[in-house]
């Protein structure tokens, strides 16, 4: 089966439409089990509501507009933010709007993670162990978006 690139280009944008409304879905079910909310977790909750309400945004703009540059401008970022994962001295963040192939280093032993559904996870001032990993899913979409924008052969 042979994909256009525009065809390319519509998946990675509904990957990142579904993964946004999954991960806003995964937060409100957050907010729902969490009874009280201090400053540093109302600070968590807000990050992951607008990261995830950007890959929405992204994804529409890739998909639905007819000139797809400010929508490949915006998935490229969303995608860099996916990118790398890390928690280090007790501050980090996790963000997968979609799914995630990820491999890494947690406590000097090397970790793989797979998952369907969207991730978010940010660390402030806590004793959670020190990582750091690569999502390959969005380097693979950024690869893919870097060889079409430099041949500009999207409409």
């Amino acid at each position: 089966m042979k994909f256009s690139k525009l065809k390319i280009v519509n998946i990675a944008g509904w990957l990142q439409i579904i993964g946004g409304v999954v991960g806003l879905g995964l937060i409100a079910y957050l907010l729902l089990q969490t009874e009280i909310i201090n400053g540093a977790l109302l600070l968590i909750f807000l990050t992951g509501i607008g990261l995830f309400l950007f890959s929405i945004y992204a994804g529409k703009l890739l998909c639905f507009d007819e000139v797809k540059n400010k929508g490949l401008v915006l998935t490229f970022i969303n995608q860099l933010l996916q990118l790398l994962q890390w928690n280090v001295m007790g501050y980090g963040i996790s963000y997968s709007a979609g799914p995630a192939v990820i491999i890494g280093v947690k406590e000097f032993a090397i970790t793989f993670n797979a998952g369907l559904f969207s991730n978010f996870s940010m660390s402030i001032r806590s004793d959670s162990p020190s990582f750091i990993s690569i999502n390959l899913i969005p380097l693979v979409i950024i690869i893919f978006l870097a060889v079409f924008w430099k041949k500009q052969s999207i409409p």
